[in-house]
């Protein structure tokens, strides 16, 4: 009652203490999600999701047989290693997750052969391509050259050595003892999807070694990642600010907290007090950036890049802004507290 009769006497104040900071806080949830956006935070990438296994066999009928009892994936691909090159084959039709709208992907024939990086290739077969007829000479068979293939890989290989055959072409040409099957989900494997996979490697007698995707969420890699460093430094500084005129408010009511303490309220007590009008100001703040974040995502969609609407990006966004702020405050109205023996 205290906090709501001292807001309705500085009403004014208030207003304008709630337009000030909630414009702040729409603010950094542009900002915030603008690089959730431009860095890829709001889905899940290749990298994310891709499970790769290297199987100790060459068996194409033991692999094949294992794909078919694979369930719920973008697409699946099968890698042999060379000393000078690594061939790769899609064993089926490539997600468009992995292809660059700019430049789309190439569709690879029996008797073709597309490469990853030109420099690489032409400098590694630089005797063996025919440029009359635009093939080279793999082993003991010809391939036509079609071209780059600009797809989003990720193996646990050197990717600019990597050549596209077609699957048929490619059990023909592989050579090494041991392959790679790599799996690209549109979510991430659970404990027990991968548990059952494994089984199903040791059903046909297969030795295996996975090579698993990172598994640090979304909140964590934008946590950690540096333009959000540079979002904590322009909060606390905002902060600062904001800061500065919760102690204005405190300061007004020091003469309240005399009397408290005069009547007996312990030094928790009155703190109590301080944080609860500090805490009001700040959530009555946040929640008018939120609806002007609603409001002009609602009137106006092309303005805003990221589209995502998660609870848990308002409630991170909101965790930092109070961090930041009461941490602030805090240390101002601590060090005026001391100074006034209240």
């Amino acid at each position: 009652m205290l906090l709501l009769s001292y807001v309705k006497k500085h009403l004014f104040l208030h207003v304008v203490s709630f337009v000030m900071y909630g414009a702040l806080f729409f603010l950094m949830l542009l900002v915030i999600g603008e690089i959730i956006y431009e860095n890829g935070y709001d889905h899940l990438s290749v990298e994310d999701t891709t499970y790769t296994f290297r199987l100790y066999t060459n068996d194409r009928q033991k692999t094949e047989s294992i794909i078919k009892s694979i369930d719920n994936y973008s697409d699946i691909l099968v890698a042999s290693e060379n000393e000078d090159y690594i061939l790769v084959s899609f064993l089926t039709q490539v997600s468009n997750e992995r292809t660059d709208d700019m430049v789309p992907s190439l569709h690879v024939n029996p008797g073709e052969i597309a490469y990853n990086s030109q420099l690489y290739f032409y400098d590694v077969f630089d005797e063996a391509i025919d440029s009359n007829n635009n093939a080279v000479l793999l082993g003991d068979q010809e391939f036509e050259i079609v071209g780059r293939q600009s797809l989003g890989l990720y193996l646990p290989v050197e990717l600019w050595k990597v050549l596209y055959l077609n699957s048929e072409d490619f059990w023909n040409m592989a050579s090494s003892d041991n392959i790679l099957l790599s799996i690209y989900k549109d979510e991430r494997m659970s404990d027990s999807e991968l548990e059952v996979l494994n089984n199903l490697f040791a059903d046909n007698d297969i030795t295996s070694v996975n090579y698993l995707p990172d598994r640090k969420t979304s909140a964590s890699r934008i946590i950690s990642s540096d333009e959000v460093r540079l979002i904590y430094i322009m909060v606390l500084l905002s902060c600062l600010c904001y800061a500065r005129l919760m102690l204005m408010l405190i300061v007004n009511r020091s003469d309240e907290y005399r009397i408290m303490r005069y009547c007996g309220a312990n030094k928790i007590r009155v703190a109590r007090y301080i944080f609860n009008h500090v805490l009001f100001v700040l959530i009555l703040s946040a929640f008018c950036g939120t609806v002007l974040y609603w409001v002009i995502a609602a009137f106006s969609s092309d303005l805003f890049s990221y589209g995502g609407s998660a609870f848990a990006f308002y409630l991170l966004v909101l965790a930092g802004y109070l961090a930041a702020a009461l941490m602030t405050s805090g240390l101002f109205i601590l060090a005026k507290a001391a100074k006034d023996g209240y």
